[in-house]
């Protein structure tokens, strides 16, 4: 025979051409349905996400068989066998046949564990059972190609020798397991090596560290860009919440306050910093969400490999010290603000270690802008904790007197807590309290410790015993802890000597260092006085100590600690299950099953685990739980404070005419007598909740407005709107409304009424933008029964005639305000936005749409308001009165209980035992049939029965009489 070409020989050692091979794939190649040309073994396996129908390539040739000499097998040096591969090639061997033996060719060991998708482990369940119909051969494992975490395995028969390809990746899911690892990875904070150790475990094959951090920075692509449209959603958020509460600044721009704080990307411990890579964050007030985020870092490992030479994807923006890398940033975010979110950032609630105010002080003082300085507050916790570090280095210092610092020493554990108590006290207590009362009360606090007592106010020492807020008192469930009125530091009560003169005495450089410390607090009493701490801003810092490992491990060289900021963000804003939203927002594709169906799990069990350890809320009336419950009575949710002892102690009271007298000089100091005392009342109030003397007038008053319910989104976007209701009205009915104030009643004074607007001298308004149908006709709240329109009697569907309810709420608050004032007549103004665009979103009528309804004042009005008056002055005499003059609620004795509330209570109960007791008795008479029912109740002029009455169906009630 002649020579053959070296491709054919190529061929022939690589078995192909000269075996009998069937190759079937479960994965389709590019752009062909299906398989129809042999595998390359040597390339890699496109990745595809469905299993298709296999195809098959025959090739038939004569099926050789290998001899090889018995002592080949033990030659394993990769020297020796090329040696015997090229001196016996083309020779004939002699052996002996003892010598020669027939093997067959080897499997390959592959050992270990993989990931398999169950469509992948399916598709080989069915493969092989097919195939087993045709041969009996085993198959077995010869080749595996792995990209990332996937795996691509040639198995072959040993029998017939077909030759199939299964890829451990297919079917419908997600995300390509290698794209789910560097997700699952980053998800814990854990990096490659972490995912390294943790597959070696499992005993599966980890991917190659380089395929790793190229799938990682194609994630970390993707998850920035998320990044940045959460933010200014979260800036989007922001600014409406600051336009609905009218936070807005004469140039259009609207302003909100925001919290801040930063941190380095390796711990310092209160020594100068060295760390390579720092972050920073602003938090908006009212939304609680970020705003802006920013990252530096001084150095990266690729380009310092590189001698220096930037390379494209560098992330070294740094030059400065570690130390002035927060301020950078904060002053980056508050140049960025207005151009981002449209925002203006005027009070910064910092933690004050930092040189950030300065450089953001004039920020907005730029050209001709109005606008000069940002505000700063600082952080209450921050500021109580610099007191005792400066006191603890104060004491530290061997320059001054050993028994000085001595003294100092042993109480400096309860002098932050004094400063707790002092600023929570002026907090609570304001406008009573100021920064000046503050300022006196905090340079006491040192007299106090050193014994000295002579400044000490009554709420804060009582003859050298503390006395410790609400707030700050121990729980009862604490036996260890300290009670009210005894010592804090030594819980002792012998009282510690006053020192404070011999000190100033034996070393004055002590004295007057220590008085200086206190007065540094002292002097930030404006913004203690608020109470406000930048702990959410500590909790996003502490988002990144999770994802960052505890910055114990270095991830500054390849822009790690970039990625992990991202997270952290997504992470503080989402919680347990960010990961979710962050696949959601970056790939615009739902999770998978098991990612969503486990992070329910998660949400749950933790939710029981929350509950479960929840303890039992106790009543807190203990004269109630010794001697029984009563019929009827209000509960609260805690004591105040000690209902054994101190102010709050249960107490008897006032005795009936006591507590009568001083029911009626309530009474009378609050009521008028002349409609002149109600107008000028009425001048003074015009602006309503803007005005102080609205607030203080309205006091203890029954009005239609609760006071407190500003941050409903129905409530916002009344008052959003209420101008230019009115403005629509004026322009509509030609008329002007001025401002109302507060209306006195002359027939009981406590009982007020402050209409939206007065119309000449016989009218008011009372405008409604009602919120859930704002983008509809006014007309369309009748589909609401409890509101204030309905259809009248005599409408059609060609021309409805609406009217209103006399059994709406509404009609209470117009009825009342109309006697209240002394005005004849109402209108009541329905105000929308009207039908939208379906193109451009705008409203179909630019003048916005409008409802009028108009009641005057009549008999019946009358008959209704002497109704309303009667039972709000009962109200008001028998409940609120007696409780505002004195108080049980506050000696944890609950509220009282009238007469009429009791007997009212006692008839609902007779009325509905009574029912039930009827129910009951009527189902168990005995013989009683439907037929003699009928006949009883026939009517005796007609000769018909009763008409059947439409009731709703109740469910029976089980007996057990016989």
């Amino acid at each position: 025979m002649g020579g053959i070409s070296r491709k054919r020989a190529a061929s022939r050692r690589n078995g192909l051409l000269f075996t009998n091979t069937i190759i079937v794939e479960n994965v389709p190649r590019v752009n062909q349905p299906c398989c129809v040309s042999p595998i390359n073994y040597g390339s890699v396996i496109p990745e595809r996400l469905d299993c298709v129908t296999p195809s098959r390539t025959k090739t038939y040739s004569k099926l050789k068989k290998t001899v090889t000499p018995k002592s080949l097998p033990n030659v394993t040096t990769p020297q020796t066998r090329r040696f015997i591969s090229k001196s016996f090639c083309g020779r004939r061997l002699s052996f002996t046949e003892d010598e020669v033996t027939e093997v067959d060719n080897e499997t390959p060991k592959i050992e270990g564990r993989r990931l398999f998708t169950t469509d992948a482990i399916d598709w080989l369940m069915r493969y092989s059972s097919k195939h087993g119909t045709k041969c009996s051969g085993e198959l077995y494992f010869e080749k595996e190609t792995r990209t990332g975490m996937r795996s691509s395995f040639v198995v072959r028969c040993k029998q017939c020798n077909e030759v199939f390809v299964l890829d451990s990746d297919t079917g419908k899911k997600t995300t390509q397991v290698t794209d789910a690892s560097i997700w699952a990875t980053n998800s814990t904070g854990m990096g490659y090596t972490a995912l390294e150790h943790f597959l070696a475990c499992l005993d599966v094959p980890c991917m190659a560290s380089k395929t790793y951090y190229k799938h990682e920075a194609r994630f970390m692509e993707d998850l920035e860009i998320a990044w940045k449209d959460l933010l200014l959603e979260n800036g989007k958020k922001e600014r409406e919440m600051a336009v609905a509460l009218g936070q807005v600044d004469s140039d259009g721009i609207a302003w909100t306050d925001v919290y801040a704080d930063g941190e380095w990307s390796q711990r310092c411990y209160n020594q100068n910093g060295k760390a390579k890579s720092g972050s920073a964050v602003i938090i908006g007030a009212l939304t609680k969400l970020p705003l802006f985020v920013g990252v530096r870092n001084s150095y990266c490992l690729i380009c310092a490999r590189n001698n220096g030479q930037s390379h494209e994807k560098c992330y070294k923006n740094w030059e400065g010290s570690p130390q002035a890398m927060e301020a950078d940033i904060i002053r980056e975010g508050f140049e960025q603000s207005i151009e981002m979110h449209q925002l203006r950032f005027k009070k910064l609630i910092g933690d004050g270690d930092s040189s950030v105010f300065n450089e953001i002080q004039y920020i907005y003082a730029k050209g001709t802008s109005p606008f000069y300085e940002v505000e700063k507050i600082n952080c209450v916790n921050h500021a109580i904790r610099r007191l005792n570090t400066n006191i603890l280095s104060l004491v530290g210092d061997t320059g001054y007197d050993l028994s000085c610092r001595s003294i100092v020493q042993s109480r400096w554990s309860s002098i932050g807590k004094y400063c707790q108590y002092v600023i929570e006290h002026n907090r609570v207590n304001r406008p009573q309290t100021n920064q000046d009362t503050l300022r006196s009360d905090i340079k006491s606090v040192m007299l106090h410790v050193l014994g000295c007592h002579r400044n000490c106010k009554n709420y804060f020492c009582d003859d050298g015993k503390i006395i410790v807020p609400d707030k700050y008192k121990s729980s009862e469930q604490n036996t260890n802890s300290v009670e009210d009125g005894q010592r804090t530091d030594t819980q002792k009560l012998v009282h510690d000597p006053d020192v404070s003169n011999g000190m100033k005495l034996k070393d004055p450089k002590f004295y007057n260092k220590l008085k200086e410390i206190f007065a540094r607090l002292a002097n930030h009493s404006k913004s203690l006085l608020l109470g406000l701490t930048n702990n959410i801003a500590e909790c996003f810092q502490a988002q990144i100590n999770k994802f960052a490992q505890g910055r114990r491990v270095n991830c500054t060289g390849r822009g790690t600690y970039n990625l992990k900021v991202i997270e952290a963000t997504f992470g503080f804003q989402f919680g347990a299950g960010w990961t979710k939203s962050a696949f959601e927002r970056s790939r615009n594709t739902p999770t998978g099953g098991q990612w969503t169906k486990k992070l329910t799990q998660g949400i749950q069990r933790r939710a029981r685990a929350h509950a479960r350890n929840r303890k039992p809320r106790r009543r807190i009336f203990s004269k109630f739980s010794r001697k029984g419950l009563p019929e009827f009575f209000s509960k609260r949710r805690k004591p105040m404070g000690d209902p054994s002892y101190g102010g709050n102690a249960e107490d008897v009271g006032l005795s009936g005419s006591n507590l009568k007298d001083r029911e009626d000089e309530f009474v009378a100091k609050h009521s008028i007598t002349s409609s002149e005392e109600q107008l000028k009342i009425h001048e003074e109030t015009v602006g309503q909740f803007l005005n102080p003397l609205y607030v203080e007038n309205r006091q203890f008053m029954i009005t239609a407005k609760p006071p407190n319910l500003n941050a409903n989104p129905a409530i916002i976007w009344g008052k959003q709107n209420e101008a230019k209701a009115i403005k629509l009205y004026e322009k509509q009915c030609n008329v002007v409304v001025q401002p109302s104030g507060l209306f006195k009643s002359l027939e009981f004074g406590l009982i007020g009424a402050s209409p939206d607007g007065l119309v000449g001298e016989d009218g008011i308004v009372e405008v409604k933008c009602p919120h859930k149908e704002r983008f509809t006709k006014p007309t369309d709240v009748i589909l609401r029964k409890s509101y204030a329109l309905r259809l009248g009697k005599s409408s059609t569907p060609a021309q409805p005639i609406y009217e209103f309810s006399k059994t709406s709420h509404y009609y209470v608050q117009v009825v009342t305000q109309l006697h209240i004032t002394g005005r004849k007549w109402c209108d009541f103004i329905i105000w929308t936005q009207g039908p939208l665009e379906e193109t451009t979103g705008k409203p179909i009528n630019p003048d916005r749409e409008m409802h009028v309804t108009r009641v005057y004042r009549s008999d019946e009005t009358l008959q209704k308001w002497n109704a309303i008056r009667d039972k709000l002055k009962k109200f008001y005499l028998e409940d609120y009165a007696p409780e505002i003059v004195d108080s049980m609620f506050h000696r944890n004795m609950g509220y009282r209980q009238p007469t009429y509330r009791l007997e009212a209570y006692r008839l609902a109960q007779k009325n509905k035992t009574d029912k039930l007791i009827n129910t009951i008795t009527t189902a168990q008479i005995p013989g009683r049939s439907h037929a003699s029912t009928t006949e009883d109740t026939i009517n005796p002029t007609t000769g018909e029965p009763p008409k059947k009455k439409q009731t709703r169906r109740r469910k029976s009630v089980p007996t057990t009489m016989e």
